[in-house]
């Protein structure tokens, strides 16, 4: 994870430290059930895409094919609004900072820890919790392979 601005983080020990009531635990379970499901169909849709883009049309795989029939499964519920770092609260910024990224240079917070802002508490419970596990040479290497590809 990434930079840390010196906040103190505390582990909440139960759900009403966790900071969500039971709206914001259906707000938790569609963010979750929208990156589980796009994530990998973005991330699969993006190797097609530069395969399409790097490979000569052949007999086989002309340049263009025509459309089958698709019907797209059922969205999740709607995602809270992606919130504005400079508009939340000192502890917000906090936690959303715990969770930049550097990818050639360029820092940025990726979209999901965005949207789990809204729940500083909560964000700041998973980023103890998730700490140990992104040192673990097997998760890191995982990681890195999917990064690679």
């Amino acid at each position: 994870m990434g930079g840390n601005t010196g906040a103190r983080i505390a582990r909440a020990t139960d759900d009403s430290a966790r900071g969500f009531d039971r709206a914001g635990e259906l707000s938790l379970h569609a963010i979750y059930e929208t990156f589980s499901r796009a994530s990998p169909v973005n991330m699969a849709t993006a190797g097609a895409m530069r395969y399409l883009l790097d490979a000569a049309p052949s007999a086989d795989r002309p340049a263009l094919r025509p459309g089958g029939d698709w019907d797209p499964p059922v969205p999740p519920a709607a995602l809270p609004d992606s919130p504005n770092a400079q508009l939340l609260e000192d502890n917000g910024r906090d936690v959303l900072y715990l969770f930049i990224v550097n990818m050639g240079g360029t820092t940025f917070v990726p979209g999901l820890y965005r949207l789990l802002v809204h729940w500083p508490a909560y964000v700041a419970h998973v980023a103890i919790e998730l700490q140990p596990l992104f040192i673990r040479p097997n998760i890191v290497d995982a990681c890195r392979k999917i990064v690679d590809l």
